[in-house]
C-alpha cells in the first residue's frame, strides 16, 4: 500500500488509514446434534479513497 518493501520506485502508492475498525455480530443456536450459525463483519475503509468491506456467513453443522 505504502510503496515498495526494497526502496525500488513503485508506479502504484496509496496512503494507508492509521486505524481500521472492525464490525462483527452473530447469532448461534445448538440443539442436540445440530448448530446453526449466522454472522455478519463490516470493515472500514483501509486507504483513503477505497470502499468498506462486508460480508456475512451462514453454517449450518450436523454431529453424526
Amino acid at each position: 500500500l505504502e510503496g515498495s518493501l526494497f526502496d525500488n520506485p513503485s508506479p502504484f502508492i496509496v496512503s494507508a488509514q492509521t486505524w481500521v475498525l472492525r464490525r462483527s455480530f452473530g447469532l448461534m443456536h445448538s440443539r442436540d446434534r445440530s448448530s446453526f450459525v449466522f454472522e455478519v463483519n463490516n470493515f472500514s475503509r483501509e486507504v483513503e479513497n477505497g470502499s468498506r468491506h462486508g460480508y456475512a456467513r451462514f453454517a449450518y453443522s450436523l454431529r453424526f
